[in-house]
């Protein structure tokens, strides 16, 4: 099975070596900004994670995009929006490489900072530690940030996850 992420249309799925594409997008939302007025390089629909559980073969699929984070558990024919602490233009979805044991999944928001999640994105804190951006006038904003990435030895914290500005 193959899932692609699109631009401004969602997600398609091909279980046929790409030779066909279905439209598997029920549930997905926009907010009609993504694209407009000051917006116009930010994509509606971004990075699409998949995490296969070892016991029963169940996928749960995570998906960042302008109006937040979207998850599916049914192999990405009905999504559901999950509620983040910051829903404002997520440009960076990771999973931790243990996600079906330990639950770990980060986002990275344009200019709320990064969030992390130890139950698949239940609850979530902020990471913004190291963050900080001085701006002119004296003010201090968070960095405005492009992607987010675990280490590929993650154990439970503490442990390096990237973000990338």
């Amino acid at each position: 099975m193959v899932w692609a992420s699109t631009r401004n249309d969602g997600v398609f799925s091909s279980s046929d070596g790409v030779a066909s594409w279905t439209h598997t997008s029920q549930g997905l939302v926009t907010v009609g900004q993504a694209g407009t007025g000051g917006y116009e390089d930010r994509p509606d629909f971004g990075v699409l994670r998949v995490s296969v559980e070892p016991a029963d073969g169940r996928r749960t699929m995570l998906l960042a995009g302008f109006a937040g984070m979207f998850r599916s558990t049914d192999g990405g024919r009905s999504w559901h929006e999950v509620q983040t602490l910051s829903s404002r233009i997520l440009v960076g979805l990771a999973v931790s490489p243990d996600y079906a044991s330990d639950a770990t999944v980060a986002i990275a928001t344009y200019v709320d900072g990064a969030f992390l999640s130890g139950d698949h994105g239940e609850t979530w804190q902020a990471m913004n530690d190291g963050l900080a951006n001085p701006s002119p006038g004296g003010a201090t904003r968070l960095a405005r940030l492009y992607g987010v990435a675990f280490s590929p030895s993650f154990a439970p914290l503490p442990s390096t996850i990237w973000t990338f500005e």
